[in-house]
């Protein structure tokens, strides 16, 4: 018998959990050119333009009567994940997203961010004549949801989060028999594997510009 994982989803909304559908939410557009704002986020967060305008979208919204933006990065039924400097929510339905390139390895990620962030550490992944299948769980909580698609690959590799709710999802994963590989001691240092890369760029250009003040004219 297939043991279920059951985590709860803690997601902020632009309305209360009771209310949250889309006729609640109204989806007025999807652009693929971002406005400045919404530019300046996601490049904060150290992802390369070419990765945002391969993964992202600028979704415009309507809620009880208000225009919103945020960040898309669409899942598996059509709905987004969403993203601003001040909102974190969804415009459902919301489940994982999926990229599934019939390898027998797959990489898992919680977020979005976390996905682009290992692109942006290890570009040539994507490029090579096999890249990896990959799922972004966009919430523990979807951990059930990507059951199917693990389970056909032979091995897994973990991008979670270093909190509670990585942790279980992980030791949910090894208890039901997957082939996993934790990878979080790679940023053990970090909450995900963004702030990780935001770190490493960080320190990177804190490192040149001392160079650049010991050059000698």
């Amino acid at each position: 018998m297939e043991e279920k994982a059951n985590f709860p989803v803690n997601v902020k909304t632009a309305f209360s959990p009771s209310t949250e559908s889309v006729g609640r939410m109204k989806l007025i557009k999807v652009n693929q050119l971002l406005p400045p704002h919404l530019e300046k986020y996601i490049r904060d967060r150290c992802i390369p333009s070419d990765l945002t305008k391969e993964y992202l979208t600028a979704v415009y919204y309507d809620v009880n009567g208000r225009e919103y933006s945020a960040l898309g990065f669409k899942n598996d039924k059509g709905g987004f994940e969403l993203r601003n400097r001040d909102f974190q929510g969804c415009y459902p339905p919301k489940t994982i997203t999926t990229f599934d390139h019939n390898t027998t390895t797959c990489n898992l990620f919680e977020g979005f961010t976390d996905f682009l962030s290992y692109l942006t550490l290890y570009p040539m992944k994507e490029k090579s004549l096999s890249p990896e299948s990959a799922v972004v769980l966009n919430s523990t909580g979807n951990l059930e949801k990507a059951l199917p698609f693990l389970s056909k690959h032979t091995q897994i590799y973990t991008y979670l989060d270093n909190d509670e709710g990585g942790k279980t999802a992980m030791q949910k994963l090894k208890k039901m028999g997957f082939l996993v590989t934790d990878c979080s001691h790679l940023y053990a240092k970090d909450n995900d594997l963004n702030d990780f890369l935001q770190r490493m760029i960080r320190q990177k250009t804190t490192q040149n510009i001392t160079k650049s003040k010991r050059i000698k004219f």
